[in-house]
């Protein structure tokens, strides 16, 4: 498990260590926290890596900056064709999907994103079509830290966007999954041209101008995002 210490990063808890969260902006101590189990299933969290549990649809990756973790980031960059373009987090470590999700049951997933300076302020959220449909998704803009258009997500939830202070902010969405399958993927990112649109992952010609950084991926059961749970 992991809290914001008192330098504002996100960092491990020793075994049977209390954690005492801190505000990452102001650094105020906010107070003991609790939480409920959970576990993220997302293989390589904190490393977008191709082929090591993530799956890069006409995108290219290159380490840029610091995570709100204090490690490395990656920027994730279109390229130039006339598609969807997206990262994607299968859960395996083959680039294939392989996440088990169940009929009726809530989960959510979540990423950081950070605006790259001169680029793009909107970036989409959504989670894999097979287990989760294809209409479900929340656009998200990542220079003034707003939730923009949205679709089918878990009946009582919204949207959200947490600033974490350095220009990051976690984006979260809850949505319940449409059928049992062992075969989905967990979280997706998607660009969107710089638009807030209505359509998930839409396809259009890409710019290599068109970039985000990321950070710290979570896929959890449950309908509401915890603390950060790196895996490898």
């Amino acid at each position: 498990a992991t809290f914001v210490g008192s330098n504002g990063l996100i960092q491990p808890a020793a075994v049977g260590q209390a954690r005492f969260d801190h505000d990452p902006i102001t650094l105020a101590c906010k107070g003991l926290l609790i939480e409920e189990s959970r576990t993220n299933v997302a293989l390589s969290s904190g490393a977008i890596v191709s082929n090591v549990g993530w799956l890069i649809v006409e995108t290219t990756l290159s380490t840029s900056g610091t995570g709100p973790d204090g490690n490395t980031s990656y920027q994730v960059t279109e390229t130039t064709i006339n598609a969807s373009h997206t990262v994607a987090n299968s859960g395996s470590t083959t680039g294939t999907s392989a996440t088990s999700v169940s009929s009726g049951v809530v989960y959510t997933g979540s990423m950081f994103f950070k605006k790259v300076a001169g680029s793009v302020d909107w970036v989409q959220l959504t989670l894999g079509s097979v287990g989760f449909g294809t209409t479900q998704y929340a656009n998200f803009n990542i220079g003034n830290g707003t939730v923009g258009n949205s679709a089918g997500l878990a009946s009582g939830t919204s949207p959200r966007i947490e600033n974490y202070g350095n220009g990051w902010y976690r984006c979260s969405i809850s949505v319940a999954a449409s059928t049992t399958t062992s075969t989905s993927f967990g979280v997706v990112i998607g660009g969107l041209n710089n638009t807030n649109g209505t359509t998930r992952l839409p396809s259009y010609l890409g710019s290599t101008s068109n970039s985000v950084l990321a950070s710290l991926c979570q896929f959890e059961t449950g309908a509401f995002v915890t603390s950060d749970i790196p895996t490898t």
